[in-house]
């Protein structure tokens, strides 16, 4: 069998503090084990291998940023809710359940404690868009009434001109 030459190449090498760091190193000596490659299989191998970490690698990286962002929202939520709904009687009874402090939700304490003060909020709109709907009804109602008001008055200072010159008319021809 032939010998292969090793192949030199860089590879991402992931730090404890998730910096990354672009090293150049032989392929052969991947995570500070020693390799020999005396053939072309062994070289492809080591290639895949290198491939394969990459790709790990990488994929590992776009998970952390998912979670941290995961992460991020939830801490917004977290700021979002009022202290007062976050100290109802229910949150403390579940962050005792969850081991919380008093003050500090789970991630899922915070996500329930979001949904709650959604549903709140969205039952409030409902009912407030209930009390506009009726007061506009009111309103309408109001309106007419006005208007019916308006024509009895006018109705009645006709009949009441209407009597007055009947009595009028009346007491002449008496007289």
């Amino acid at each position: 069998p032939s010998s292969c030459a090793p192949v030199l190449g860089s590879f991402l090498v992931f730090k404890k503090n998730n910096d990354n760091v672009k090293q150049s190193r032989s392929a052969n000596n991947v995570r500070g084990v020693q390799r020999t490659s005396d053939c072309n299989g062994d070289t492809n191998l080591n290639r895949k291998q290198q491939r394969d970490d990459r790709r790990r690698a990488n994929h590992n990286e776009i998970e952390r940023r998912r979670r941290d962002k995961i992460n991020n929202w939830i801490h917004e939520l977290n700021k979002i809710i009022p202290a007062e709904h976050m100290n109802s009687p229910s949150s403390e009874t579940q962050n005792k359940q969850n081991g919380g402090q008093g003050e500090n939700l789970s991630k899922g304490g915070i996500l329930a404690k979001a949904c709650e003060y959604i549903t709140r909020l969205k039952d409030t709109s409902d009912k407030l868009t209930e009390c506009l709907a009726e007061k506009d009804q009111i309103l309408l109602e109001n309106l007419q009434l006005k208007e019916s008001i308006n024509q009895l008055l006018t109705e009645n200072k006709r009949l009441q001109s209407q009597l007055q010159y009947a009595l009028e008319t009346n007491v002449k021809l008496e007289s």
